[in-house]
């Protein structure tokens, strides 16, 4: 063979091989243990594979018993990111108007991280994000992405109350005067996060 291209696209615990081969006569092509259909130069191969490092082997074989090989090393990723949030706890309660999402993203083969659907920086996995919060609950998601495009969604929500407890004072009334040493105070409060 003049010329082999491989090309490996992966298809679950398969991997699909494709390719060329040129010759100037009928080629004969294995891929990894596996004989592979040639059409028009074009040849493709469904190769048993691991999960992990994985090295293919194509040969070629003429007419001639001349031989052509080529190799690639490739790996297999079949589980997505590790997505672990340092910061804030669950169900985290706060005055402020923003937070810091603080967290680390991991695996091996790490690409990207999202936080509510924008790319944001990392570095080895570890990830800071400060996001605005408006008055009640805010949901939030993180997405870890790796180079084999599988992806893990974390997702949680944090509430912002920046609201006072709502007091009401039934008695003493506004502008007693009273001879007595000490007044009962009565009234009420309410608030959606009052402890």
């Amino acid at each position: 063979p003049e010329d082999l291209n491989t090309q490996l696209i992966l298809g679950g615990w398969f991997l699909e091989a494709k390719g060329t081969v040129a010759d100037a006569g009928p080629v004969n092509l294995i891929v990894s243990g596996i004989s592979a259909n040639i059409t028009n130069a074009q040849f493709v191969a469904e190769i048993p594979v691991e999960i992990g490092q994985n090295t293919s082997v194509a040969k070629a074989s003429d007419g001639f018993l001349n031989v052509g090989t080529a190799n690639v090393d490739f790996i297999v990723d079949v589980e997505g990111p590790a997505v672990n949030l340092a910061s804030p706890p669950t169900d985290y309660l706060t005055n402020a108007a923003q937070i810091e999402l603080v967290g680390i993203a991991a695996d091996d083969h790490l690409d990207e991280v999202f936080v509510n659907s924008g790319a944001i920086a990392h570095s080895n996995g570890q990830f800071s994000s400060v996001i605005s919060l408006v008055e009640g609950e805010n949901s939030y998601s993180i997405e870890a992405t790796d180079l084999a495009s599988n992806s893990t969604l974390f997702q949680g929500s944090v509430t912002r109350d920046s609201l006072p407890p709502v007091l009401i004072v039934s008695s003493p009334s506004q502008g007693l005067m009273t001879t007595a040493t000490q007044v009962l105070c009565t009234g009420q409060t309410s608030d959606a996060h009052f402890n």
